[in-house]
C-alpha cells in the first residue's frame, strides 16, 4: 500500500484537542475515525471469539476497559459475551493480551508507543500493568494533543514526546517494550533505520502491527534485524498485514 495523506485527520485531531463540544463526539468524526476507530462490527466479532477462546482470563477487565468508550462518543454494539464495546475497542484488547503473551511474566516499567492515535491502547496497557512506571508516547504534535487530553480525562499518567529523532533521549534512553500499531510502517525507509538501531533493538521486548508501504523495509528485513517472529495481524484486516513479536534472554 501507498503511505495515507492523514493532513485531514490531523487537523480534526488539532480542532478537537483545542474545541470541548468536537472533543465530546471526537470518535465520531468521520476524520478521526476513518484513520482511528476501523474496525467494522465482523472484525469485533472476530475479537470477541479470541478473547472467549485465548484470553478469558481478561473477562473480569472488561468493565474497566469499558471506560475507553466512556469518552469521545464511538460507535458501539452490543456483542453477545463481552458486552457494549467499539470494535477497535475490543481490536485494542486483544493486542493487550498478545503483548501479555509476548512479555511472558516480565516485569514491565517502561512503555514506548509509536503512534499512539487518541491513546486507547496507552490507556488500557496502564489500567492492565500497575507497575508501568512510564508510558511514552511518541506522535505527530496535532495528535498528541488529543492524546494528552483523552489519557488526562480518564486520570492516567503519561509521557508525552513529539514523534521526532532530534532529542538526546531519543539516543540515549531504553524501554522494556516498544509498540507500535501501523504508524511505524508507515515511515519512509530511512527513518524505519533510525527507530530500529536507536529504539527497536535496545528494547527488551516490541510488538509491532504492520502495513506493507512501499517506501519501508519488507517484512523479511525487518524480521531478520530485529531476530523477530512474524505473526498474523488480529482481526486481519488486509492479507498483507502481519505482527512483529520478539522477546530478549
Amino acid at each position: 500500500m501507498n503511505k495515507p495523506n492523514l493532513d485531514a485527520y490531523y487537523n480534526a485531531c488539532r480542532q478537537a484537542a483545542s474545541d470541548p463540544q468536537r472533543f465530546v463526539r471526537f470518535r465520531s468524526d468521520p476524520q478521526i475515525r476513518g484513520t482511528t476507530d476501523t474496525n467494522t462490527l465482523e472484525h469485533g466479532l472476530e475479537c470477541e471469539a479470541w478473547i472467549m477462546t485465548h484470553a478469558r482470563h481478561l473477562l473480569p477487565w472488561l468493565d474497566t476497559f469499558r471506560r475507553v468508550d466512556s469518552i469521545g462518543t464511538p460507535m458501539l454494539y452490543q456483542f453477545p459475551h463481552v458486552g457494549l464495546f467499539n470494535p477497535t475497542t475490543l481490536r485494542h484488547i486483544v493486542t493487550l493480551a498478545r503483548i501479555q503473551n509476548t512479555l511472558n511474566g516480565m516485569k514491565l516499567r517502561t512503555v514506548v508507543e509509536i503512534g499512539s492515535s487518541y491513546g486507547a491502547l496507552a490507556a488500557l496497557m496502564q489500567m492492565f500493568y500497575p507497575t508501568i512506571e512510564a508510558y511514552h508516547v511518541w506522535e505527530n504534535p496535532l495528535v498528541y494533543c488529543l492524546t494528552a487530553k483523552f489519557l488526562d480525562e480518564l486520570g492516567l499518567s503519561y509521557s508525552l514526546n513529539l514523534d521526532t529523532s532530534q532529542t538526546e533521549d531519543f539516543y540515549d534512553a531504553t524501554y522494556d517494550l516498544v509498540i507500535s500499531c501501523y504508524a511505524l510502517s508507515e515511515f519512509e525507509r530511512d527513518m524505519q533505520g533510525v527507530y530500529i538501531d536507536h529504539v527497536l533493538l535496545k528494547a527488551q521486548a516490541g510488538f509491532m502491527v504492520m502495513n506493507t508501504c512501499k517506501e519501508g523495509y519488507t517484512r523479511q528485513e525487518l524480521a531478520a534485524r530485529l531476530n523477530a517472529e512474524v505473526l498474523p495481524e488480529i482481526p486481519a484486516t488486509d492479507k498483507d498485514n502481519y505482527t512483529l513479536v520478539w522477546r530478549k534472554n
